[in-house]
């Protein structure tokens, strides 16, 4: 690389296991903001608290409607799928449950953990769509800034729903012991789930059914969650805007 400078873009909470490999080399490491650093045990000089790029970008709610074919007077919920590991512990109906309550599902998953034929089918039949990952614009992105509600399992999707500001349901159930070992943080950015927009259920209620995702939904929009949502990024994300430029003003500086 000669004398070039070393930048590391951090992606989710990947640093986790990376760190300590580019630590050396790196002139520069980009984290998502201090506190995470911190509880991650990553703090360091190199690390550069200037914001997340991905989130710079501007979105337009109509214009991904129409790319999708949505149907922009209906309610929508984005279901981060779970992997084939963890559904037998996710209210399937649930699905369903939404139909019933008139929304238009849309379900996202990524292409190493997809979708059943069945799922894909039934989703189709009942007006619904399903999706896997684009980078750019990011697909979760997208969807979000024209979801109303987000169904998640654990995903690291927590993050882009406190920057984008759409509250979530969400269902713990990802085990501790995976890829064959312990780990040490069972659900990465745990942190982000304990505010106001968002509802954690543990495992799978055998009582869950239309009428209890009304009442968690009408639960969830009676708060403020504006104020939520705003003391969530200011503890862990802050609201990063022109995070491309604050960049740049560093390594120009």
């Amino acid at each position: 690389m000669g004398n070039n400078k070393i930048v590391i873009t951090t992606y989710q909470t990947d640093f986790i296991e990376c760190y300590p490999k580019y630590k050396d080399i790196a002139d520069y490491i980009m984290m998502p903001s201090k506190n995470i650093a911190k509880y991650y045990g990553y703090e360091d000089d190199k690390n550069l608290y200037v914001g997340i790029p991905k989130y710079d970008i501007e979105l337009d709610k109509e214009a991904i409607n129409e790319k999708y074919n949505l149907d922009p007077d209906k309610k929508k919920v984005l279901m981060m799928w779970p992997k084939s590991r963890d559904l037998s512990k996710f209210p399937i109906d649930i699905v369903k449950n939404f139909t019933d309550l008139g929304w238009q599902v849309l379900v996202k998953s990524r292409a190493k953990d997809p979708i059943s034929d069945k799922t894909k089918k039934s989703l189709l039949e009942n007006g619904h769509q399903y999706f896997y990952d684009g980078w750019y614009p990011h697909t979760s992105q997208e969807l979000l800034e024209v979801s109303d509600l987000v169904v998640n399992c654990g995903s690291t999707t927590i993050e882009e729903c406190v920057m984008h500001e759409v509250p979530l349901i969400n269902f713990d159930i990802k085990p501790q012991v995976r890829h064959g070992m312990k780990q040490k943080y069972r659900v990465t950015h745990e942190y982000l789930y304990d505010y106001g927009f968002c509802i954690n259920l543990t495992g799978l209620d055998r009582s869950f059914n239309t009428a209890a995702l009304d009442t968690m939904i009408q639960h969830l929009f009676q708060k403020d969650l504006k104020s939520e949502f705003k003391r969530c990024k200011q503890d862990w994300l802050y609201d990063h805007k022109n995070t491309c430029k604050s960049l740049l003003d560093v390594l120009l500086s």
